[in-house]
């Protein structure tokens, strides 16, 4: 097993973590598991991909803020994967860190034509949208990954969050309480706190 330290932008290191774990589809691969996120450390066993060092490669170079040549894996793995959800997800990511919201909704919107349900641009769109202020779309997708995958803490964090930009606090609340239910050791508790304080 391997474990490495992501410091990233709250709602992109959920992105990160689903991303990891989104290598999909063919039964024939090997399997992603992610067994635990603490303290911003994600814990990786291998992916269903035929490239998972590709993919754990282009985590690290996100780690470590080299998102031009994540991107340039990424770009290279399109060029050699079946499946292609992935790595158009995890473009998408890139293009989120980079404040390049429009680009990563492009990115995220063909990686949901091969996997409607990815959790990683399911959540990256929310963000995405989120950050142009387009609420009723980030809610939506949002909204769409709490149903498909409900025990994930990352689109309760971007509801928490849009709700408290727009000021509906009860279900910023709400959606923070989850957080803290779900991840009691989060790094982002704190964020959730304040949250619930307001």
């Amino acid at each position: 097993m391997i474990s490495f330290k992501i410091k990233i932008p709250v709602p992109l290191l959920y992105v990160l973590f689903l991303l990891l774990n989104s290598c999909n589809q063919e039964n024939d691969r090997k399997d992603v598991e992610i067994r635990g996120l603490e303290n911003s450390t994600v814990i990786i066993k291998e992916g269903k991909t035929d490239y998972p060092e590709e993919y754990k490669k282009a985590a690290k170079l996100i780690a470590e803020n080299k998102v031009d040549e994540a991107i340039q894996v990424y770009d290279h793995l399109l060029t050699i994967e079946k499946d292609k959800a992935a790595a158009f997800a995890g473009l998408g990511s890139c293009y989120n860190l980079k404040n390049d919201f429009s680009n990563a909704l492009v990115f995220y919107r063909q990686s949901l034509t091969y996997d409607t349900l990815l959790m990683t641009s399911l959540i990256g769109s929310g963000s995405a949208h989120l950050a142009l202020k387009n609420y009723d779309s980030a809610k939506y997708f949002y909204n769409k990954a709490k149903w498909f995958m409900p025990e994930v803490p990352g689109s309760y964090w971007g509801l928490a969050s849009l709700y408290d930009e727009i000021g509906e606090r009860d279900k910023a609340k709400q959606n923070a309480k989850k957080i803290i239910d779900l991840a009691p050791n989060s790094m982002y508790r704190q964020l959730m706190e304040d949250i619930l304080r307001k």
